[in-house]
């Protein structure tokens, strides 16, 4: 027996996108921050003649606040592009209601 067509699949996968959507921004901005300042602090760890000793965790908090916002940018990508696939499903879901409907109608005659 073949599956049959279930709109409410498509719901709930949009549904689902936007929700990946509102949290992947900020998510990958703390990523990419915490990321950023452990790998300065590493480096400047590993190679101690790059800054004088007082400076060290103020570089490392400016990498990783920079790390922050370009995480941030990424994310708001990321986040559109779920965001733009979840209408895309919604508007075929709304296509697939309205020929649905007007097929139905010329099939009674109206």
């Amino acid at each position: 027996m073949p599956t049959q067509y279930d709109p409410g699949v498509l719901e709930t996968f949009a549904d689902v996108l936007y929700s990946r959507a509102k949290w992947i921004a900020i998510s990958s901005a703390i990523v990419y921050s915490l990321a950023g300042g452990l790998l300065s602090f590493l480096a400047f760890a590993a190679v101690p003649r790059l800054l004088p000793p007082d400076s060290v965790l103020l570089t490392v908090g400016i990498i990783a606040l920079i790390s922050f916002f370009v995480g941030l940018e990424a994310g708001n990508k990321k986040a559109f592009n779920l965001r733009l696939q979840a209408q895309q499903v919604l508007c075929q879901r709304q296509i697939e209601l309205n020929t649905s409907q007007k097929s139905s109608s010329v099939a009674s005659g109206n």
